[in-house]
């Protein structure tokens, strides 16, 4: 009737209002077949759009696509209440919401999100503890131990409450005591440090010889991070210290500290000797002076070219305590005999084998200078 276009037709209008019907009525069904392909899809955010659309338009299929529009609106609310589980890091509530739901793909989507959450929470706590280790920060460690602890309670995935609760937490553990016990040697050496720098200081050669010398003994022989700086102190620093505290103008030397400790792998003494090694001694034993024992300089040390001079010795400390000196290797006899001289009157603690006075030998250098 359209086509036939008559002049002033009465009828056309009414033509034209039945096509336009038929138009919408297949745009309609054409928009909602749509919306029933994005609920296929589990496009939940597709299909509401158009469901939303149809009903507004008050048509023939709005009691339809409402009908639907309630099932994608209880879709989208058990994802809103999943996403909320999941920022929260409510991870077992995520799951078993994950697990109420009936559409698989959707499901399969947020199981991913699920896992990928879980796996973003662990590799942050990684990366934290891995800066804060740099950082020697302990208290960080610990606090970080408990959101792991936290995060072992609350994460679903098998392998990531072994890595939490066994793998990492182990790691975290060994870290925190070897940061403690390196804090811990830090106190104790700038402490002797500390009480060495006093002592030189106040010019206390008595208690330089005791009191300091043993806390850096104590720290040379244990397993700490600062031995090595320790036993620097106790074979060079502290004589050197002691030396000119003595004033070596007087004509003094004064003998170093003995290196000899027990079950250590001490350098064993030359086969000339009838002393035991020092790695023989007992654990516990760590010779030590009784008193500041010294040499005097021989008339010779005035002589140009003499000064300075390095003694060496092959020191025996008896049972009782008492030392004995013979040269090890070649030895200018002057300064030999002043040493023999002296050590007379040098003692020792006594050393122990199986608990029992014995007598050892080890090597020791004394040098001469002004």
């Amino acid at each position: 009737m359209a086509d036939l276009n008559v002049a002033n037709s009465a009828l056309r209008p009414q033509a034209d209002t039945y096509l336009k019907k038929i138009r919408q009525a297949a745009d309609t069904r054409k928009v909602y077949e749509a919306a029933l392909t994005d609920i296929k899809d589990e496009n939940w955010t597709g299909a509401r759009q158009k469901l939303q659309d149809l009903v507004d338009r008050k048509t023939s299929m709005s009691g339809e696509a409402k009908k639907k529009l309630s099932d994608v609106s209880t879709a989208q609310k058990a994802l809103e209440t999943f996403n909320q589980s999941l920022k929260a890091g409510a991870y077992h509530d995520a799951k078993n919401q994950l697990d109420a739901m009936q559409w698989q793909k959707t499901k399969v989507k947020l199981q991913q999100e699920l896992q990928l959450a879980e796996q973003t929470e662990a590799n942050n706590i990684k990366g934290r503890a891995e800066s804060l280790q740099a950082g020697g920060d302990l208290d960080g460690l610990v606090h970080l131990q408990e959101e792991l602890h936290n995060f072992a309670e609350r994460a679903e995935s098998p392998d990531l409450v072994q890595w939490a609760k066994v793998n990492f937490d182990s790691w975290l553990v060994g870290v925190e005591k070897k940061l403690g016990e390196k804090q811990g040697d830090k106190a104790s050496f700038d402490a002797a440090v500390s009480d060495f720098n006093a002592t030189k200081e106040k010019g206390g050669l008595n208690r330089m010889s005791h009191e300091v010398l043993q806390k850096f003994q104590k720290l040379a022989n244990g397993s700490g991070t600062y031995g090595d700086q320790a036993q620097t102190y106790v074979s060079t620093t502290i004589p050197a210290a002691m030396q000119e505290m003595r004033k070596l103008g007087s004509g003094k030397a004064i003998v170093p500290p003995i290196a000899c400790v027990g079950g250590q792998g001490a350098t064993a003494a030359p086969a000339n000797t009838q002393g035991m090694t020092c790695a023989k001694l007992d654990t516990d034993v760590s010779l030590q002076w009784l008193g500041t024992p010294e040499v005097e300089f021989p008339a010779s040390a005035n002589q140009p070219g003499k000064l300075p001079y390095t003694l060496r010795l092959i020191v025996t400390v008896e049972a009782n305590g008492k030392v004995k000196v013979e040269k090890d290797g070649n030895a200018d006899k002057d300064f030999l005999k002043k040493a023999k001289d002296a050590a007379k009157n040098w003692k020792a603690t006594i050393p122990k084998a199986g608990s029992k006075p014995v007598s050892v030998s080890f090597p020791l250098a004394i040098t001469f200078q002004r």
